[in-house]
């Protein structure tokens, strides 16, 4: 004669594997915890992450930085060789004070501070 089957109620929680009740949140959860991988993902391990991302445009400002700095003393020192070119006066003080030019039979004394 066969045995009735007896009806036997689910395990509560408490009384579950750990293995088991591990399952049943990523089941439940599985959205988020694929939301939370794919973000770490791009935020730190892929080949364009967030972190390398924002490290190149700050570099990216300095350089433009250091770009406007050039930008600006090529244009000064654009003005000042026009000056050179065009006026005899201010090209000789200039040879005189960057390369000590002296004219025959003046003495140059350089004071150095």
């Amino acid at each position: 004669m066969e045995e009735p089957q007896v009806h036997q109620e689910p395990q509560s929680m408490a009384q579950r594997s750990p293995l088991a009740r591990g399952f049943r949140y990523v089941r439940t959860h599985s959205f988020a915890i694929i939301l939370i991988f794919l973000v770490a993902y791009l935020t730190f391990f892929s080949e364009n992450n967030l972190v390398s991302i924002f490290v190149a445009k700050r570099r990216i400002a300095k350089l433009e930085e250091k770009c406007e700095y050039y930008r600006k003393k090529i244009d000064e020192d654009r003005a000042h060789l026009e000056q050179l070119r065009t006026d005899n006066v201010n090209l000789e003080k200039y040879a005189r004070e960057q390369f000590y030019m002296h004219r025959e039979g003046e003495d140059v004394y350089i004071v150095e501070e």
